[in-house]
């Protein structure tokens, strides 16, 4: 008797991903959704693959200054509220350092990172244990 047994799990994610791309890309060309629906619908599709992955998309505010938040629909609106408008500089966590040194940006541990030690409080809050890629 042989048994083979192969783990299917990285190809179904994959799967997944493909059909939800196509589905953001039929949205976007149907001109069907707005960008704030459509990066939630993409952003929960993501999340609903990968659960405990929390996403979020943020943009460099008007004023060059501040983080503006565009979409983070698994995240607590506490949270979400929080950290929209936020200043960018060398220490501001994830996001907004990325934005400051216009480079990727991961951090495996947001309790010890010293990119967090301004806004690390908060995030620890809510859950949150490292971020990225931010860029």
């Amino acid at each position: 008797m042989f048994a083979y047994f192969k783990d299917v799990t990285l190809r179904k994610k994959q799967d997944a991903l493909l059909a939800l791309e196509k589905k953001v890309l039929e949205l976007n060309t149907a001109n069907a959704c707005p960008c704030k629906p459509c990066l939630n619908f993409f952003l929960k599709g993501i999340q609903q693959i990968f659960p405990g992955m929390y996403c979020m998309v943020m943009t460099l505010d008007e004023d060059s200054l501040s983080v503006k938040l565009l979409s983070a629909p698994g995240l607590p609106a506490i949270y979400a509220h929080a950290i929209d408008g936020l200043p960018i500089g060398p220490n501001a966590g994830s996001c907004g350092t990325a934005m400051y040194r216009k480079e990727t940006v991961i951090v495996s541990d947001i309790a010890t990172d010293p990119l967090w030690d301004e806004c690390r409080d908060l995030a620890l809050k809510f859950g949150l244990r490292a971020a990225g890629p931010s860029l």
